[in-house]
């Protein structure tokens, strides 16, 4: 039991018939870690300094942690939901564009009073809606689009991006031949939006498709609002990159036509803290949907560019993930 926290189970993905492994995991508060690094002779604050370097090793504290665990294992099956187009074109159906959404929440927590379903409206059925009405358009493409286009709703990406992680190990279509995978990940219902946040599609080569297609929109991109969240390594899109597919998540900024960004801040920031995965995440009647579609639009028309390109996309030289493209 994780004591002062949200103590309820937590999932593992068994990869490769093992089960997975049992672990012992806590937090500790900050003054804390400062006694324990001072323990071993360290300064924390001084080791955090040096952690901005990229030239920083992780440091070995000589302090020893003993815990006694009594788990219980419960397997379950969870499932991904993968859906393909074929490709028209002979040379290149066996290459695609992937569209990724999680469709997963925090389901029910029992031993809370009153309202205790996680309904996970915005995050994520928003996506998931989005990733239905993007099938729904590819299917009436005609012609075809040359390269197959593939859907996944991934399961378990609340418990540490399982689904997407085991996707990315069993790809209907192998890695190196998916062009570009483009996730919708919590998008806010809110209005008509000026922006959108594409944060990691200029690591790719396909970036200037990106940038065109903002403009022909009347889009501006924003930059990631806050780069220390490390908001690229937490949505599914990261599963697709670390296996090289080029990969990023597709979402609105902050400015909204009607109201400056200020707005669209303070907006973003009610939600997290009032309604980020809490059972209140759950529709409303007065949500607008204009800018879900707007962004639909977006990804319908980025897939277009990439299903139809004369070479697949890539990761700009020296990308950490490029290294891992090249080898497929």
């Amino acid at each position: 039991m994780i004591y002062n926290s949200l103590g309820t189970e937590k999932s593992f993905l068994k990869l490769d018939g093992h089960t997975p492994k049992l672990k012992a995991a806590s937090w500790i508060q900050f003054d804390v870690a400062k006694t324990i690094a001072a323990m071993g002779g360290l300064d924390i604050d001084k080791m955090y300094e040096q952690a901005q370097s990229r030239d920083f090793k992780p440091v070995e504290l000589p302090v020893s942690l003993k815990a006694h665990v009594v788990s219980e294992v419960h397997p379950f099956m969870g499932k991904n939901v993968v859906a393909k187009l074929p490709g028209a074109d002979a040379q290149r159906s066996g290459e695609a564009v992937l569209y990724t959404a999680h469709y997963d929440h925090l389901g029910i927590h029992p031993d809370a009073p009153g309202d205790n379903i996680y309904n996970g409206a915005v995050d994520n059925a928003t996506g998931c809606g989005i990733l239905l009405e993007l099938g729904r358009v590819w299917s009436m493409a005609k012609p075809a689009p040359p390269r197959s286009i593939l859907f996944a709703a991934v399961t378990g990406e609340e418990q540490g991006l399982l689904g997407s992680e085991y996707l990315g190990r069993h790809l209907p279509v192998p890695a190196g031949k998916i062009t570009l995978d483009l996730n919708y990940d919590a998008l806010a219902p809110i209005g008509d939006p000026e922006e959108v946040d594409v944060s990691g599609a200029e690591r790719t080569t396909f970036y200037p498709e990106v940038e065109a297609t903002a403009k022909s929109l009347g889009l501006a991109i924003r930059p990631d609002a806050h780069p220390e969240a490390g908001h690229y390594y937490r949505s599914d899109h990261f599963s697709l990159a670390r296996v090289g597919v080029p990969s990023f998540s597709i979402g609105e900024g902050q400015k909204y036509k009607g109201h400056d960004a200020a707005w669209g801040e303070a907006q973003s920031k009610d939600y997290v803290d009032h309604h980020y995965h809490q059972p209140s995440d759950e529709y409303r009647a007065d949500w607008d949907f204009t800018g879900l579609a707007k962004m639909t639009q977006f990804g319908v028309l980025l897939g277009q560019k990439a299903a139809s390109a004369p070479a697949l996309q890539g990761w700009q030289p020296g990308d950490e993930f490029g290294a891992e493209r090249k080898q497929q």
